[in-house]
């Protein structure tokens, strides 16, 4: 089973194409955990609906703490062998789940990769996992379950770019990977996102930095150098 968790805050113009895409996949054995972290419009609403209508969503609310609290309590009450992460202001392919579970045989993560698209659902970029560990965001993934509990793997709650300072702990934790050449995240871009807003970055570079200074192996030291000079790109080019 797959427990697919999906953090929910103020995306009601968004949340029913995001669950409507879950329950479409041809894989059907998996759990939706649905953590509302203190939605003020209709978002919570429009998720009880679905837990009514299918036994197989679970909700939990919580004051409103961050996507990384609601993705740490996600965590809490995930019970498959494997888990995926889906923004709820995103959505997947009917068969993403099946595509990522059909290549996890021995491996600790998939990696696959992702399309970016804007609000009409128009594929403005497909970015593949090439290398996988360049890609710093928390879905187009799937994680066989024991990856966290035996690295004790969990997201900064508090901190922008929480995906990066995850994925950095994540790949220096030395998952067995396999990424596949298959975009079935649909990434939206919208102006209300924490990656379309402008943001301190002070914190996430003196935090890959201090991770620079405690590695010993070139390996790790290029992963983190390799995530440094992307995010430098990214903010460049998103100035």
């Amino acid at each position: 089973m797959i427990s697919v968790i999906v953090p929910i805050y103020n995306v009601a113009p968004y949340l029913k194409q995001c669950l409507d895409s879950l329950l479409h996949q041809s894989y059907r054995d998996w759990q939706g955990i649905l953590v509302n972290d203190g939605s003020t419009d209709d978002s919570l609403a429009i998720a009880e609906q679905y837990v009514q209508a299918d036994n197989r969503f679970t909700l939990y609310s919580q004051p409103n703490s961050g996507l990384s609290a609601a993705r740490n309590t996600g965590l809490k009450y995930a019970t498959g062998e494997y888990v995926a992460f889906i923004d709820s202001d995103d959505y997947i392919a009917p068969d993403y789940l099946a595509t990522l579970i059909a290549h996890a045989d021995g491996a600790e993560l998939v990696q696959s990769g992702l399309c970016r698209v804007d609000n009409e659902g128009k594929i403005l970029r497909r970015i593949y996992p090439r290398p996988a560990y360049r890609l710093t965001t928390a879905w187009s993934r799937l994680y066989r379950r024991t990856l966290f509990t035996e690295q004790q793997l969990s997201f900064a709650v508090g901190q922008y770019y929480e995906d990066v300072l995850f994925s950095t702990d994540m790949w220096l934790s030395h998952p067995r990977i396999r990424a596949i050449d298959y975009c079935g995240y649909y990434y939206r871009l919208n102006n209300t996102s924490i990656t379309a807003n402008k943001h301190d970055t002070t914190f996430v570079f003196e935090y890959l930095r201090r991770k620079q200074k405690e590695i010993k192996s070139l390996r790790d030291w290029w992963i983190i150098c390799s995530t440094r000079i992307r995010l430098r790109a990214h903010f460049i080019l998103n100035r």
